[in-house]
């Protein structure tokens, strides 16, 4: 995509979260007057009654991305109108308490019956209900708690039947009594281990056993290659939400040095994850990088070494001699709206039927095999896929519903299918092939993810595997891996941190250990025949964001503009007396993320400031990215003239699917992802040349 399209997607893609928000402009204005003058005062949240009037404006029509509605809207409160067009009343009340949560109580309210005109032209009427829908939380805006009102104003009359408008309702407003986490799930380290020291970047894109000899060591400019440290993170993509737990700065790694290299494990970007409901293994792709990324030095760290497993006291009580496998495959090529964070890839159009290959050596004959395969489609009818494994249908997804064509309407409809199914042999060819009811009917593939069962018998130069049925609480289980020589080692890499060595005994060519199962315990066995190679990125500059005191404004720009950028931070230094921090985007990555782009790195980056102030004169005040963005935040990661965008996870919904930088300013504990109060202003300068 040449950089006029990608940044005209973009702009498409501002200006209709833009649209999404005009209706409400002016009460929106009134909000903010009135978060600030709350802020002045707070209640003490013992019990709070809250009680309003409603005066409302005559029937509108507006225009919305290109089609009409009537809307009818109050006139003396804030509202916005939501996803259906219907205006909803937010209020938000200050309060002096930060840990409890609120339940609304409605004492009184006073209805008016809509008129034959309104009834006739308001668009989704027929979703309202018997009751109002009120909700009410707590949330919070630069550290101060405050009461949340939300409430659909409209009724279907229990009694008569009749569609009516709110015209007075008073609340009462308790506290419910349980109590919210404060503690911050953000560690941040007072100072980055970047700070001093030589340092040089690698990258990996798969998890095992990667080698670095001392001649490449050396190659990078060690002196003392069996002083080499390695300094990384935890893999996988960082929490979207606050209040789970994330990494922060970089972390020693323990390796095992030998006399002429240095063997490390090594975790790709993507990560697995067990799924007890679906008794699946289930993949989260990494959808910024193809890579992670690792630090080495010789200046910093203690040699973290891999020490031998502890023995677990006590006998064995269970023999393992199979584990789970996985595999999957998630083409992601394709952004059908040019929004939001899902892609897809495979279309099945004219090619409607595709072959996809999986191996698991040594199956076990008499186990099924679990599937998940994420499909959508486009038809204006519904539509379907058969599966089939090695020639034979095994499986069906049904009544894909049909979409209803049109600029605004959903795109495609998706559908997930988990099973189970039997198939022989060790290789298997899964087909998907799409039922197309008309001729334009289209469908593509979201992802398709395989769990077998396979004898615990070591194949090629190293193998991953894990056993989910040997946990249970208390449990020691004994591990009989076959095809073993005395070459073979095993690491316990369940945490990638601290991976282990595990002790062994060899019988013939059975190979057997002992370890406590309580959890699901991830290993390594590998035979010294070959190792996985990391890719030398570079050099990394000292850096130490994490040592900087708190700055009033945050730019962050990628390297190609840092020059112009300084120009701006220096102007608001010496007329607006601001303490400015000036970063560019590879920095946070490297001290956030271990260095892979992710969104959530410059979030984490600003609630690290904002969890250090003591007081609300302390927090940090504005966030500016200069440069421009783009709805393919892989590309943009790659691009270093480019900023990545916060995109919501609907890729099919031209109006749902949001594209904001708002994400970049939820900063409590009870925010993140899509949901939160702003609690520093945010701009975007969208620099895209040196023109």
């Amino acid at each position: 995509m040449s950089n006029q399209k990608r940044n005209n997607a973009f702009d498409d893609k501002i200006q209709r979260s833009m649209n999404r928000r005009l209706t409400a402009y002016s009460a929106t204005k009134h909000l903010l007057v009135l978060v600030i003058a709350i802020l002045i005062s707070s209640i003490s949240f013992s019990q709070i009654n809250y009680e309003q009037e409603i005066t409302w404006d005559k029937l509108q029509k507006r225009d919305y991305n290109g089609a009409e509605y009537y809307v009818i809207s109050p006139v003396n409160v804030n509202f916005s109108l939501n996803d259906q067009m219907l205006p909803e009343i937010h209020e938000l009340i200050s309060i002096n308490t930060q840990n409890t949560d609120v339940e609304s109580i409605i004492i009184d309210s006073r209805f008016e019956v809509l008129s034959a005109d309104e009834k006739d032209k308001i668009n989704n009427l027929s979703l309202i209900k018997n009751q109002l829908k009120i909700n009410s939380s707590i949330q919070y805006i630069r550290k101060k708690a405050f009461i949340e009102i939300s409430i659909l104003p409209f009724r279907k009359n229990p009694s008569t039947g009749e569609l009516e408008k709110l015209t007075y309702i008073k609340l009462d407003l308790k506290p419910s009594g349980v109590k919210k986490a404060r503690s911050s799930s953000l560690k941040a380290q007072a100072n980055s281990v970047l700070a001093s020291g030589k340092w040089v970047k690698i990258a990996v894109d798969k998890d095992g056993i990667y080698q670095l000899t001392s001649d490449e060591l050396k190659d990078m400019g060690f002196n003392s290659p069996a002083n080499v440290k390695v300094f990384g993170n935890l893999g996988g993509l960082l929490p979207l939400q606050n209040n789970v737990a994330s990494w922060d700065d970089l972390e020693e790694i323990a390796i095992q040095r030998n006399n002429d290299h240095i063997l490390f494990y090594a975790k790709g970007p993507d990560k697995w994850n067990y799924n007890a409901t679906t008794e699946m293994y289930i993949q989260e792709n990494h959808i910024y990088s193809d890579n992670s990324f690792y630090f080495l030095t010789e200046d910093v760290g203690i040699g973290k070494s891999i020490l031998n497993a502890p023995s677990p006291a006590g006998a064995a009580k269970l023999t393992v001699t199979a584990f789970d496998d996985y595999f999957f495959y998630e083409p992601e090529d394709t952004n059908l709206i040019k929004s939001g964070r899902q892609w897809y890839g495979d279309e099945f159009n004219v090619l409607e039927s595709r072959d996809y290959q999986f191996n698991f050596p040594n199956r076990t004959s008499n186990e099924e095999l679990r599937i998940k395969a994420s499909v959508i489609a486009r038809s204006s009818l519904a539509s379907s896929f058969d599966i089939l494994s090695n020639g034979t249908t095994v499986e069906y997804i049904p009544n894909i519903a049909q979409v209803s064509f049109g600029e605004n309407n959903t795109f495609a409809n998706s559908k997930i299918l988990t099973s189970s199914f039997s198939s022989a042999g060790d290789n298997l060819t899964i087909t998907l092939k799409y039922n197309k009811p008309t001729s334009s009917a289209k469908a593509w593939l979201n992802y398709l993810t395989l769990n077998a069962r396979r004898n615990l018998s070591f194949t090629g130069s190293q193998m991953s595997f894990r056993d989910v049925r040997s946990v249970s609480s208390g449990q020691i289980a004994e591990f009989n891996i076959t095809n073993c020589n005395s070459a073979v080692q095993v690491w316990n890499v369940t945490d990638p941190l601290n991976n282990t060595k595990i002790s062994t005994s060899l019988n013939g060519s059975k190979l057997s250990f002992t370890v406590a199962t309580d959890s699901i315990q991830e290993f390594i066995s590998f035979n010294g025949s070959s190792y996985l190679t990391p890719t030398v990125v570079g050099l990394v500059e000292n850096q130490n964001i994490h040592g900087n005191s708190i700055p009033d404004l945050t730019i962050i720009v990628p390297p190609r503009f840092l020059q112009y950028a300084e120009e701006l931070a220096k102007l608001h230094e010496d007329n607006d007396g601001m303490n400015v921090l000036l970063v560019t985007n590879k920095q946070v990555f490297n001290e956030f993320s271990s260095g892979m782009p992710d969104i959530a790195a410059f979030r984490n980056m600003m609630r690290m400031f904002y969890n250090r102030a003591s007081t609300e004169s302390e927090l940090p005040k504005y966030l500016m990215f200069f440069g421009d963005g783009s709805y393919n935040n892989k590309t943009a990661a790659g691009n270093i003239d480019l900023l990545m965008t916060y995109q919501t996870a609907n890729s099919l919904n031209p109006i749902s699917s949001i594209c904001t930088d708002d994400f970049f300013g939820y900063l409590d504990e009870t925010e993140g992802d899509i949901t939160g109060k702003v609690d520093i202003g945010i701009g975007r300068i969208p620099v895209s040349t040196d023109a």
